[in-house]
Formats: structure tokens, sequence, C-alpha cells
């Protein structure tokens, strides 16, 4: 009887284990990860925000005759600065390649709308014992594209954390007009100049990869632009001639979606 039960038990046993094991052979595999490949061209959108660091000065050239403490008065307040921001919005479109299990390499282009703008009026700035002056001054950076290497490091296969750097070109355009309140009320020192201006760009940012395709990443700019220049002669004397300058430190923080080809 004894051994009749024990028997019962062992098959019992037996069966289960071969079930489970069958069942255990049959159950889906647990979802992974998607494999991210960060080799190839890649193109993409990218959003977030501009701020600039603007500064203008403003030099004496030629003088007619007007006394020290007002041109001194006139340069120092036509040397100034200004901190724009604004939305920026753009694309890029680049080239990765694994360079080593847990390094990558590649180069980036891109191009954004910056809209980075400022305006300043004055009211007349006394310059005793000479006649007072007003300026209005207009600053403008309104696009910027770059091209840059880009190296990162792998901690997981997933994640890229990244530094950059290279040259950036921008849409700039700087014009000033100072009014000298003298009769006849026909005395100006104008002019402006416009164009594409280059500089050195760094950053460094964080990179995704949700998908064996598709990349999210964040990242920070920071582009010092070179000077815009232009003399100018007064309309009633040309004698007294000025020379303005504009220069612009520019940063920009922003997300960016990629889409490897």
């Amino acid at each position: 009887m004894k051994l009749a039960f024990g028997t019962a038990v062992v098959t019992a046993l037996i069966s289960t284990s071969a079930l489970a094991a069958d069942m255990a052979m049959k159950a889906p595999a647990a979802a992974t990860a998607p494999a991210a490949s960060w080799t190839g061209f890649y193109l993409g959108l990218n959003g977030g925000g501009a701020w600039g660091d603007f500064h203008s000065t403003l030099g004496l050239l030629q003088n007619n005759g007007s006394s020290a403490s007002g041109n001194a008065a006139l340069t120092a307040a036509g040397t100034t600065g200004a901190s724009p921001s604004a939305f920026t919005g753009g694309g890029q479109f680049g080239y990765n390649a694994r360079l080593a299990p847990q390094f990558v390499g590649g180069v980036e282009i891109d191009m954004d709308y910056l809209g980075l703008s400022t305006l300043r009026q004055t009211g007349p700035i006394a310059r005793l014992p000479d006649p007072a002056a007003d300026f209005n001054e207009h600053a403008q950076v309104r696009s910027m594209a770059t091209l840059r290497a880009r190296a990162g490091w792998l901690p997981t296969p997933q994640l890229l954390v990244f530094v950059t750097a290279g040259l950036a070109v921008a849409d700039v355009d700087y014009a000033e007009r100072i009014h000298f309140a003298q009769i006849p009320d026909t005395s100006f020192n104008q002019g402006s100049a416009s164009g594409w201006k280059t500089g050195p760009v760094v950053g460094g940012g964080l990179e995704y990869a949700f998908a064996p395709r598709w990349t999210a990443k964040v990242e920070y700019l920071y582009t010092k632009l070179g000077s815009s220049n232009f003399a100018s002669a007064n309309t009633f004397d040309p004698t007294y001639t000025l020379q303005h300058g504009f220069d612009a430190d520019i940063s920009s923080a922003r997300l960016g979606i990629n889409y490897r080809l």
C-alpha cells in the first residue's frame, strides 16, 4: 500500500516537472530594448530658446573742434549692451560613426532661425558745451548656421554623451543714427552694416536612442560672432567722423529629434 502510494507521488512529481519545463520552453521571451546603431547619416528638427549678449561701441575718428567732454559723453552713450532672447527652431543633417564599442564620432550641419533683435531710442543726451545728441540704434541676428564635429561616449548602448565644436555663420544687421540738436537741424552721423558674420561655436549635450532609427537630444551651443563696423561722416560737418561697431555672443538651448537614414 505504501509502495503504491509512493510510486503515485513520484509519478505526479515527475509529470508536474515535465509540464512546468514544457510551459517554460513555450513561454514568450521577455521584451528587450531596441538595438541602437549609431552609424549612418541622419536628419532631424530642433527647437528651443536663444539669448544674446549684444555689444555696441562708438569711437571718434576725426574731430571738428568739439570739446573733449562733449566727445566723451557721446562715445560713452554709444558704447552699450543689450540681452535679447527669442524662440529658435530649425533642422540638422549629419553623419555618425561607431569608432569603438563606447565611442562615437561624427559631423553635423544645422540651420536655425533666431530673430534676436534690439531697438534703442534715447532722448537728448547732454554734451555741454556742445549740442545734445540722441541715438536711434537697431541690432538684429536673424538666423545662424553651424558646421560642427561631434565626439561622444556611450555609458549605455542607448545613451550618447557628446561634446561639439566648429564654425558658425550668422546673418547680422546693425544700424545707428545719431542726431545732434543744433541749428540748422540737419546734423546727423548715421550708417549701417549687414551681412554674414562668422565665429567659433562650442557645446555639448545628451542624445538617446529610443528606437532603432530614432534618437532624441538636448544640447547647448555657444557662439562668439565677429564684429560689424562702419564709419560715418556728419551731414552738417563732414570733418566730424565716428567709428561704429557691433558684436554679439549667442547661446542656445534646444531639444531635437533625429531619424537615421
